[in-house]
């Protein structure tokens, strides 16, 4: 009767372990698996990052690349952010890190359109027409920074965190030009 019990036992452990197999998506265990690997990558490569995530994932010449976003310094007033390109199934091939901000400097000018906050960050402030947003930044000591997207423009605001004073910018995603820069009251 043991024997018998044993028997039914590992069939029905046999048959919940095919029909949990069964039920999972094929392949979101590899991905998810691949996904916190070179996430933990990056984070080991670059240990002063504020932020590491992936942006997405794109066919190159038939290569499944997933791309990672690292930024370092993301709330000041010049964040630098880089890309990595995980190729699969190679693994930990990335190539050479490609810098989509760096130096405080964006190369967004004409034709283009700034698609993340570091972008928009310096752009509010390097951009002709962004004399008052300079003048209140100064140096940059005490200012905190954070951009987000509304529609076609970005909005940016500078904190000035000895007396709250806050900054506002607004831009235009596509042929970055500032539309409007404005003291906010506190909050």
């Amino acid at each position: 009767m043991d024997r018998l019990m044993l028997i039914a036992m590992l069939v029905l452990a046999g048959i919940a372990v095919l029909a949990s197999g069964c039920t999972k998506p094929q392949g979101s265990s590899d991905t998810m698996t691949f996904e916190k690997s070179i996430i933990d990558d990056a984070k080991v490569r670059y240990p002063g990052a504020d932020i590491v995530e992936i942006e997405g994932t794109e066919e190159i010449g038939g290569v499944k690349v997933t791309n990672v976003r690292v930024t370092f310094g993301s709330d000041t007033i010049c964040p630098s952010r880089l890309r990595l390109r995980y190729k699969q199934p190679f693994g930990y091939e990335t190539g050479v890190p490609i810098y989509i901000v760096k130096d405080c400097q964006v190369t967004c000018r004409s034709d283009c359109i700034i698609t993340g906050p570091e972008e928009a960050i310096i752009a509010a402030h390097t951009l002709p027409g962004s004399e008052r947003a300079k003048e209140f930044i100064g140096d940059g000591s005490g200012i905190k920074a954070a951009a987000v997207p509304s529609g076609d423009v970005w909005v940016v605001r500078f904190k000035r965190e000895p007396d709250g004073a806050v900054m506002e910018v607004t831009l235009t995603a596509k042929n970055p030009t500032i539309i409007k820069v404005a003291s906010v009251e506190k909050q």
